[in-house]
């Protein structure tokens, strides 16, 4: 009287295993998603920041041209202006001219000067991602 049994795992226990893992895997997923949104929102800002700043940049540049032009034929040789990046940012682009150098501009600022402070987004949308 010999009997052989056997001790493994149930089907039941199998199945939840399965589901528990399906489940982490979902949960996963949607942390993944999350960052995602976020990244790329956060890449959009700092793009769209980033191209404000070489537009103001791109701006002072011909301003100066400008002034060389003008500064030429006046007395005057110094170059002080600002020129707006954002409504909470400037940039200051302080330059005199140099007749020892050709007639070139020294750049002696060239700096972005915050006006205001930023409205700070504190939100969180945790279904919509955005």
């Amino acid at each position: 009287m010999n009997k052989r049994t056997s001790i493994g795992l149930n089907i039941g226990l199998s199945s939840i295993l399965v589901i528990i893992v399906i489940l982490c895997l979902v949960c996963f997923a949607g942390l993944s998603v999350a960052s995602s949104n976020a990244d790329i929102s956060l890449t959009r800002k700092l793009g769209d920041r980033t191209s404000a700043y070489y537009e103001a940049s791109s701006a002072a540049y011909k301003a100066l041209y400008e002034a060389k032009k003008e500064f030429s034929d006046t007395s005057e040789n110094s170059f002080d202006k600002l020129f707006n990046i954002n409504s909470n940012q400037q940039l200051h682009v302080i330059a005199d001219l140099n007749p020892s150098n050709g007639d070139n501009y020294e750049i002696l600022c060239w700096q972005v000067i915050t006006v205001s402070e930023p409205k700070l987004d504190n939100s969180l949308s945790l279904l919509l991602g955005n």
